[in-house]
């Protein structure tokens, strides 16, 4: 869900020698870094630390954006005890508070263009326990400013994860996952929150859904000859009935309409008379597109129940190799 609009955030920009960064909790509760190193070796390595957090309040869910300078990393993270939000600079260990207020599930953040004076400004977006949606900010170029609560949105509906872009019309695009498995979206404008409804993609309103989405808005659909047409929107979220679903929206489109792409699994078939196809289930889900020229390549990974991590780029359809436990995002460097 970058530096254009097209990743989520301003992760565009060449970084650790063009790995791919994903992110996720260790087994001692701390919060650690994997890179993918694309293209040569093909493999996941770390983790890396990114903070050691006080053991009375371990981290749930952490996202990470890389900073513009591709510096360092910023982290948001819910604490699991108390349900507040917490943010870490760079390589800080001590996190800072954006809110103590209850949340719940997978948060969204960002970095926007909607700081003072154009600058850069950091958003969070996250379920409250109450039902509904917050959103909450901070100045991206002064370290140590306040977090300010912005607004609360989306009623007292009951989510449980939020993926969330600034897209290219300017707007803080949303989409958060019900706790009953469907997807719901709202934008942003000028301050106010607008509800574009229940997901509906070829008909049907989208359900099945069973983890945290991954969101960007891609090239594919804008093209260098008519500097009017948008990039797409393109979304890809596990199913509880197995497997990953990708959907894509046509940003050219009246009504912008949604449709299905294609379904990944890597399931296997067993040996039954007649023979069964057990899918694999999956936790979560994060993509990117890489930034080589109009309609490049995209790529996602997802998180397994059994803990381990799986990638897909969807030019070839293949397998990236999967190494590595729970991860909560996934940030491009090409």
């Amino acid at each position: 869900m970058g530096g254009s609009k097209n990743c989520p955030p301003r992760g565009s920009q060449d970084f650790a020698g063009g790995n791919l960064e994903a992110i996720g909790v260790q087994t001692s509760a701390d919060i650690g870094s994997w890179q993918y190193a694309y293209p040569a070796g093909n493999t996941w390595s770390g983790p890396s630390p990114v903070g050691i957090l006080p053991p009375s309040d371990p981290p749930a869910s952490p996202q990470l954006i890389i900073t513009a300078s591709c510096a360092s990393h910023l982290v948001v993270y819910r604490g699991q005890a108390s349900g507040g939000l917490f943010f870490l600079s760079g390589y800080s260990v001590t996190p800072t508070l954006v809110t103590s207020t209850k949340t719940v599930g997978s948060p969204a953040f960002v970095e926007s263009d909607y700081g003072d004076g154009g600058g850069a400004r950091l958003e969070v977006v996250a379920p409250l326990a109450t039902g509904g949606l917050s959103h909450w900010s901070t100045s991206a170029g002064s370290p140590g400013s306040p977090w300010t609560f912005d607004e609360h949105f989306a009623g007292e509906e009951k989510y449980d994860a939020v993926a969330m872009i600034e897209s290219s019309w300017g707007h803080l695009e949303v989409i958060a996952r019900t706790t009953g498995g469907n997807l719901h979206e709202w934008y942003e404008q000028a301050g106010v929150w607008y509800d574009d409804g229940l997901m509906v993609a070829d008909g049907s309103t989208i359900s099945d859904i069973s983890g945290p989405p991954g969101l960007i808005q891609s090239t594919y659909g804008a093209t260098s000859i008519d500097p009017k047409t948008i990039g797409n929107f393109e979304l890809v979220t596990p199913l509880a009935s197995g497997g990953v679903a990708e959907w894509w929206r046509d940003n050219n489109t009246a009504g912008f309409p949604w449709h299905i792409n294609r379904i990944a699994d890597q399931g296997a078939w067993k040996s039954l008379n007649p023979p069964v196809f057990v899918p694999h289930h999956y936790t979560n889900a994060a993509i990117i597109e890489d930034n080589r020229g109009f309609a490049g390549g995209i790529y996602y990974v997802v998180g397994q129940t059994t803990g381990e991590v799986n990638g897909w780029s969807d030019v070839t359809l293949t397998p990236l190799p999967n190494t590595k436990p729970g991860f909560s995002g996934l940030w491009p460097g090409y």
